[in-house]
């Protein structure tokens, strides 16, 4: 078995590793805290990773991301970055739902479905 690094971190890096595996709005950043956490106490990546539910090569790649980057790194949401094609119609959705509230979503799905389909025809 390769030997495993060891995370040597100082005590404001600790607290603020445990602050926000606790208080992070997202639970995937919330996990990467949680393996570095646990890894910078002691425990191994085989049991981190275990009582995480997750690859030991997760964890391999958690603490690359800390090194490389720090607590910053840990924090960054790269993941479901695309943008919907409706978000440049934002503003004309939100002006027709406020002028002509439909009264189901089955409703507005038929209206913004025959909308869609001009603004195709239209080339936009």
């Amino acid at each position: 078995m390769a030997r495993q690094r060891i995370l040597t971190l100082t005590e404001g890096q600790l607290t603020e590793l445990q602050q926000q595996r606790i208080h992070h709005e997202h639970p995937r950043v919330r996990q990467r805290m949680d393996a570095v956490w646990l890894r910078a106490n002691g425990m191994t990546q085989l049991r981190v990773a275990e009582m995480l539910g997750i690859s030991r090569h997760t964890i391999a790649d958690y603490e690359n991301l800390y090194e490389a980057g720090g607590i910053n790194a840990l924090k960054d949401c790269k993941w479901g970055s695309r943008v919907s094609l409706l978000q440049a119609y934002a503003d004309e959705i939100d002006a027709f739902l406020e002028k002509q509230p439909p009264r189901t979503l089955e409703e507005a799905c038929d209206e913004w479905h025959c909308r869609s389909q001009l603004l195709c025809r239209n080339g936009v």
